[in-house]
């Protein structure tokens, strides 16, 4: 993908690269770079990074709105972004869902 860094042949990526990466990625979804911003301010660069991912989700028609709306929630107070993150999957994965829940 244009604009998204590669890792030096041979070589690790780094946490800068990655978070380069999801920025590149979540802008090349429609997310606004003020977007990215917040979420990197508010929730972190693991969290941001993994919002990014999350937003990849099929079933997620708005990635902006939805990032927009996690990091506003976030904002308001704690964001317990792993059921939101459990909540993608198990819309996805049958298996995922349910009191015998494997995942």
């Amino acid at each position: 993908m244009p604009g998204t860094p590669e890792p030096v042949r041979g070589g690790q990526w780094n946490g800068t690269d990655l978070v380069a990466a999801a920025r590149a990625r979540s802008i090349a979804r429609g997310v606004p770079g003020s977007t990215w911003d917040a979420a990197l301010a508010t929730l972190g660069r693991r969290n941001a990074v993994l919002l990014t991912l999350a937003a990849e989700a099929d079933h997620i028609r708005r990635p902006a709105a939805w990032m927009r709306a996690l990091v506003t929630r976030a904002g308001d107070g704690p964001l317990d972004l792993s059921a939101n993150l459990h909540s993608l999957i198990s819309r996805r994965i049958p298996e995922c869902s349910g009191p015998s829940s494997r995942c």
